[in-house]
């Protein structure tokens, strides 16, 4: 009991009414008389607790009810408010001297009031400026005397560079007259501190509530933070308060100065309102830095909350326990929270605009998304709990990202909703519109569904696996200049789904490369496909396990291999490539009717894989190389099979041809023209190519009329060769001679004789595929009979 006069660490004088306290103390007790006030000296304690003490200083200036001149903790504990009150002009509740550093902390509560002209908590008055406090938990009620802060400078007294920190607890700080919650006193900057320094108060968590004193005129500083403005030289600058977190707000929500974020950026507030009181908020907003500490909010004991997002131009939307607020560019903003919509608003005003709704679907849901391109109208927006965002733009067309994927929206008087461009064009919509006849697109897992049984053009280029598309319906797909890459691991670029009947036909040059364990387009055994085009068509599948691959058109992972459905192939330029070459196919289970097939070539072995082909009658056909062709340029076949579709072939980079013909089991050769040069090859059943030679003859050993057949104005003659297939070769070069005689034929009497030159009129000549050249000449019907001769041209 302070009637002792001294204890371990402390002393008590009665002249001053002073206890001393030099070393750590626990203090609790009534004192309403004024016979009793605190001092923690230089050196003295740096700890004390706080317990059921009321204390009422002295009516004496400069009397502090508590003074704190050395670095201390001060710990509140109890059920009820630990109550400090000055009464003297100059005399603080809690005065903190000038470089010293006061933390205020526990689960009690601590209510300082200050005396005319001095701070609840803070300075006494005067020049010297209060010391740096700390809070950090607990409750805390300030209230400054006439002319100060509740926490802060007395009359006539600044704040120092990082003078006032909250990281938590609940803090409720009444100015005194002209005066803010929390801040300087009034006319404070005087002499050489013109302003709030840089950083002298610092929220980062807890609940703030501040309220200026009665007095206050237009633009003095309605909040917590300010120098009054009817102080000599002026307010805080842009920079003095800092607001990383917590719920902070007061009575009045002028704040002067502009408080920041950590990062410099202006504050401005939304304080919303009727919400229930010590409830919990969930707030949702790409505005509030993540630094912000969101967590953890509750609403006040008025049912309020009031939020601090950086200052822009944009339009933003806020979503508060659920409802949406839309919240106006450099606008502060209150709401009541009756007032909240389950859904956004349609338009904002954004200055003399008018900014309308703009939604961005299926995103990922409860995330933050960044968004560039839209500046100042926004730079990042937050997706709710169904995947949906929300931004506000003026009338125009936008191109923008967010989080690095491409959009758009074109916005004109009305709500509008953008879309991803995600490249792949279907039926001439970008698939990023979603939806469309007989398709639709998922932006979350990025699969292109076509579902109708209707025909379907895919053009466009998507390498980032975000467009992969899965035909769900008996339909004809065009791929045309398409590029689909869907590398991760077990993804394909296209699919086929079970028991359909789909036909793709490409044009141009078109792109398909398969991730891991799949193949690039993926077929099961029980659906039919019919592939063929007149472009290209190149395709590689995934690879797999211990060097193992799957094929580029075929079966993926876990699928069944077999002929129950075998593909047909009718023609165009198919490169197909496994994902390990020289383990499987590159192309699994295929009828041939036509196309310029390659199908790989093995750096090991060095030879060109096969696939396990058929013909229409159930042979298996074989790899045939056809080379010395122009490198990318048009190839025309004659004399092949007739169920093979040889048309629109190109050769590739390397001047080289791939055909797969009818395998053979013996040395039966096989005779064929690529832009008018003669083939030859012999197709044995193997997985290594075929290569087809040229026939280059010198000249014909003999010539020969193998058949003749007359028509009534046309007789036709087949031709074979010495060397085999020379008439095949030198076709351009004959000539058909004939006359109504035997002699004259012999003699070659050109009176009597006619002569028919190939390519002029009536003549023809056509190969045919076993080496022979089938003749037809005009017929002279008046003639009996006729001889024919066959030549070459000399």
């Amino acid at each position: 009991d302070r009637a002792d006069a001294s204890g371990t660490g402390w002393t008590y004088t009665t002249n001053n009414c002073l206890v001393t306290l030099t070393g750590d103390a626990d203090v609790q007790g009534t004192s309403t008389n004024g016979a009793f006030r605190i001092l923690v000296p230089r050196g003295g304690a740096s700890s004390l607790s706080l317990s059921r003490l009321t204390l009422v200083g002295p009516n004496a200036k400069f009397a502090s009810a508590v003074v704190i001149s050395n670095d201390c903790t001060l710990a509140s504990s109890g059920a009820v408010t630990n109550s400090i009150v000055a009464r003297g002009q100059y005399a603080a509740g809690i005065e903190v001297v000038t470089d010293v550093t006061l933390t205020l902390n526990g689960g009690g509560a601590i209510s300082a009031t200050g005396g005319k002209n001095a701070a609840g908590i803070g300075s006494a008055g005067g020049f010297p400026k209060p010391g740096k406090i700390v809070i950090e938990s607990g409750t805390i009620i300030a209230q400054g005397g006439e002319k100060a802060a509740g926490i802060g400078g007395g009359v006539s007294s600044n704040l120092q560079q990082d003078g006032i920190f909250i990281t938590g607890g609940c803090v409720i700080a009444q100015g005194g007259s002209n005066c803010a919650g929390i801040g300087s006193g009034y006319v404070g900057g005087v002499s050489m501190d013109r302003e709030i320094p840089q950083g002298a108060v610092k929220i980062s968590g807890g609940t703030v509530l501040a309220s200026q004193g009665s007095g206050g005129g237009v633009n003095v500083g309605d909040l917590i933070m300010s120098v009054n403005s009817n102080s000599v030289l002026g307010e805080g600058s842009d920079k003095s308060f800092v607001i990383t977190g917590g719920n902070v707000h007061g009575t009045h929500l002028d704040v002067k100065p502009t408080p920041v974020d950590a990062s410099g950026v202006p504050l401005r507030y939304l304080l919303v309102t009727n919400l229930v009181a010590g409830g919990g908020v969930e707030i949702v907003s790409s505005d509030i830095p993540a630094t912000y500490g969101m967590n953890d909010v509750v609403a006040d004991s008025t049912g309020s909350v009031c939020l601090w997002l950086p200052r822009t131009n944009m339009v933003r939307v806020v979503k508060v326990n659920g409802m949406y607020f839309s919240v106006g560019g450099t606008m502060n903003n209150v709401f009541d929270a009756a007032s909240g919509s389950s859904d956004p608003e349609d338009s904002r005003k954004e200055g003399d605009k008018t900014a309308w709704l703009v939604t961005l679907p299926q995103l990922a849901a409860d995330t933050n998304v960044a968004i560039s391109g839209l500046e100042p109208h926004a730079n990042a927006a937050t997706v709710d709990s169904s995947g949906t965002a929300f931004v506000y733009l003026p009338d125009g067309e936008y191109d923008f990202t967010v989080d690095g994927k491409p959009w758009t929206v074109a916005v004109s008087g009305a709500p509008a909703v953008a879309h991803r461009v995600t490249g792949v064009v279907v039926n001439g919509e970008d698939a990023g519109i979603l939806q469309g006849e007989g398709w639709s697109y998922n932006v979350t897992n990025g699969v292109l569904s076509l579902t109708g049984e209707i025909p379907y053009v895919l053009s466009g280029t998507n390498t980032a696996g975000d467009v992969r598309c899965r035909l769900e319906g008996d339909a004809s797909v065009t791929f045309s200049n398409l590029c689909l890459k869907a590398t991760a691991s077990r993804r394909t670029p296209f699919a086929i789904a079970s028991n359909m009947t789909a036909r793709i036909w490409f044009t141009g040059t078109n792109t398909l490369e398969a991730g891991r364990y799949c193949a690039a387009l993926e077929r099961p055994d029980v659906s039919g496909l019919e592939i063929g085009g007149d472009g290209w068509l190149n395709a590689k599948g995934g690879g797999g396990d211990e060097g193992w691959g799957y094929p580029a058109i075929g079966y993926s992972d876990g699928m069944y291999s077999g002929w129950q459905h075998p593909m047909k192939i009718t023609g165009g330029n198919i490169v197909a490539f496994s994902g390990a070459v020289g383990t499987v196919d590159g192309i699994d289970d295929a009828v041939v009717l036509g196309g310029n097939l390659y199908s790989g070539k093995d750096p090991v072995f060095g030879y060109v894989l096969a696939f396990n082909a058929q013909t229409p009658q159930g042979d298996a056909a074989s790899c045939v190389e056809v080379p010395e062709l122009e490198p990318n340029a048009p190839v025309v076949f004659t004399g092949l099979p007739d169920y093979y579709n040889a048309s629109n072939i190109v050769a590739n980079a390397e001047g080289k041809v791939y055909l797969y013909l009818k395998a053979t089991y013996s040395s039966e050769t096989t005779y064929f023209i690529a832009n008018g040069q003669l083939y030859r090859v012999v197709a044995t059943d193997s997985s290594a190519a075929n290569t087809a030679q040229k026939v280059v003859y010198s000249g014909v050993d003999s010539l020969m009329i193998e058949s003749i057949a007359v028509a009534d104005d046309s007789v036709t003659l087949v031709v074979s060769a010495m060397p085999a297939g020379a008439a095949v070769q030198l076709m351009d070069q004959l000539k058909v001679v004939c006359a109504a005689d035997l002699e004259s034929l012999r003699s070659g009497d050109p009176s009597r004789v006619t002569t028919y030159a190939m390519n002029s009129a009536g003549v023809a000549a056509t190969p045919n595929g076993d080496g022979t050249v089938t003749v037809s000449v005009p017929r002279t019907s008046s003639c009996g009979s006729m001889f024919y001769r066959v030549e070459e041209k000399r």
